[in-house]
């Protein structure tokens, strides 16, 4: 029988032992909270990890094992078959509802491991890092999600308590608190790729991984020259992002240069980044910013200025490349990736009604999603 060792951190109940990290993981009365499997192991055939959690500020939900939920699993232990050294890391989750009467403060989640090893008889090892379920308050979990999908690590006590005045405050929006951590010398001593970097963004702002269309484009627009906040200013007015503040209780709002843009600044810099591809330039940022100002042009009427300029091409493209003419506009006005459906669709009015691009266009423009786009600006 090989032997099994165990490193776990239990912060609030037991001493640290063999120095592993503890991991935070912020929750919020009502909401649930994922809590990830992450082992270190050796050639171990079958083992079952067995974990306890506070059931009085917690509710099992289910667990994802290799991204597939398993039905009827047991509620306090894990079947592992198999793992290997390719499998080292994260194999899945657990997922948890924190009950509404849950008080502010730590919860641990407790690992032991058991199992029978029946290969052959080298000792066996399988680390399972700790996690604190902390409940707080929803700003307070904003932040922590900033240093865990920007930073990978813990927030630590003076910077939560200093990111979260500042949004409380109403000294920055969230889209500032995200800019200043992609601009922080920890993230900017890494020098992380464009791909890892706009990856780290679609996560952090839009609460998903990246598509490949998007991703290619906004890799591009780091490539030729643009920063982080081209990338965050083109996110920030998503349904995607403005939900995820709204679930935290908390502004989106906008960033530009490291500076916190206008309402109409941010609405033209995200038209230049969505229909164009590109950060603007200070001259036609100025000009459409004015025909907001001086109420020339609305909102739509602007968007309309991109769609039919020569830069984007859009008579051209619905010819010869409505695919490529569809995604912008879905992002442009709706603010995510386009959808196979809904792409199929428009193809099908374009290529069998010979829809126009005017008609095309209002399809987009007058939509709800760009509605909620332009509201989330303050236009």
């Amino acid at each position: 029988m090989r032997k099994i060792s165990m490193i776990l951190a239990l912060a609030l109940v037991l001493c640290m032992v063999g120095g592993a990290v503890a991991e935070d993981i912020s929750a919020n009365p009502g909401k649930n909270v994922v809590v990830p499997i992450n082992v270190e192991s050796k050639d171990a055939a079958f083992s079952i990890l067995k974990y306890t959690y506070d059931a009085k500020r917690f509710e099992y939900k289910d667990t994802t094992i290799n991204g597939t939920i398993q039905k009827g699993y047991k509620d306090g232990q894990i079947a592992i078959a198999d793992i290997s050294n390719a499998l080292n890391g994260n194999i899945g989750s657990l997922l948890f509802k924190v009950k509404d009467n849950a008080e502010k403060g730590s919860s641990l989640v407790d690992f032991t491991a058991s199992g029978t090893f029946n290969r052959d008889e080298k000792e066996t090892t399988l680390t399972v890092a700790d996690q604190n379920l902390i409940v707080e308050g929803l700003v307070s979990s904003f932040v922590r999600r900033c240093y865990s999908l920007i930073l990978g690590r813990s927030a630590d006590e003076g910077g939560l308590n200093n990111w979260v005045s500042l949004l409380e405050s109403g000294q920055a929006n969230a889209s500032q608190i995200i800019s200043n951590f992609m601009f922080s010398p920890e993230y900017l001593n890494r020098k992380s790729p464009s791909d890892v970097t706009v990856e780290i963004l679609y996560n952090t702002m839009l609460g998903r991984p990246s598509d490949p269309g998007g991703k290619a484009m906004w890799v591009d627009t780091l490539n030729a020259g643009g920063d982080s906040n081209a990338v965050i200013n083109g996110f920030c007015g998503s349904q995607e992002f403005l939900g995820i503040c709204d679930e935290y209780g908390i502004v989106a709002g906008s960033v530009g240069g490291g500076q916190q843009l206008t309402g109409i600044e941010g609405f033209v810099a995200r038209c230049y980044s969505e229909a164009l591809s590109r950060a603007s330039d200070e001259g036609g940022l100025n000009y459409w910013c004015d025909k907001l100002r001086n109420k020339e042009q609305t909102p739509i009427q602007v968007a309309w200025g991109f769609v039919f300029s020569p830069e984007m091409d859009a008579q051209r493209k619905i010819v010869e490349n409505p695919d490529a003419l569809l995604d912008s506009l879905y992002r442009l006005y709706l603010g995510r990736p386009a959808d196979e459906g809904g792409k199929a669709y428009w193809k099908d009015r374009i290529i069998n009604e010979k829809l126009t691009m005017e008609a095309l266009n209002d399809g987009f423009a007058y939509s709800q999603e760009f509605a909620g786009i332009v509201a989330g600006f303050g236009l």
